[in-house]
């Protein structure tokens, strides 16, 4: 099972970074499946770099890594991907699906936006801007993000 996983979106680099914490692994690899493209993936487990296997999907991928830890280590995956954002009637906006399939105490997503771009006036749409509405909405200096 997962005590916390921590995935932070960069729309303007298109890169996603996914910290794994790990209670306990009942198989000798680590697998992470996408609903999106995957380029250039990195895998440290517990800091170190590790080699993994890469299957493409018809939606997105899974990323399959062997190990010999079992229990309280943590991943930590970065990959670049695409076609996170879509337009709409001068509207940028961005939607984010992943699949749960193991026990995952905690889930945690930060959304860091492009700098220069910003959120939507609620007012001005139906639908929420920010969904579920408890996101709660930052600043990094130059670039808003949501978590």
């Amino acid at each position: 099972s997962i005590d916390e996983e921590n995935i932070t979106v960069d729309l303007q680099d298109e890169t996603v970074d996914a910290e794994i914490y790990f209670d306990d692994l009942t198989s000798s690899s680590f697998t992470y499946v996408t609903n999106h493209p995957v380029n250039n993936y990195n895998v440290e487990i517990e800091g170190q770099r590790v080699d993994c296997e890469f299957e493409e999907l018809a939606i997105g991928g899974e990323i399959s890594c062997p190990t010999d830890y079992r229990q309280n280590f943590t991943v930590d995956l970065e990959y670049e991907t695409s076609g996170l954002t879509n337009s709409q009637n001068s509207v940028n906006f961005f939607r984010y699906s992943q699949s749960i399939y193991r026990p995952i105490e905690n889930y945690n997503i930060k959304v860091i936006l492009p700098e220069g771009t910003g959120l939507i006036d609620q007012t001005n749409i139906s639908t929420p801007v920010i969904e579920p509405e408890s996101g709660v909405v930052g600043s990094e200096g130059r670039r808003i993000h949501v978590e």
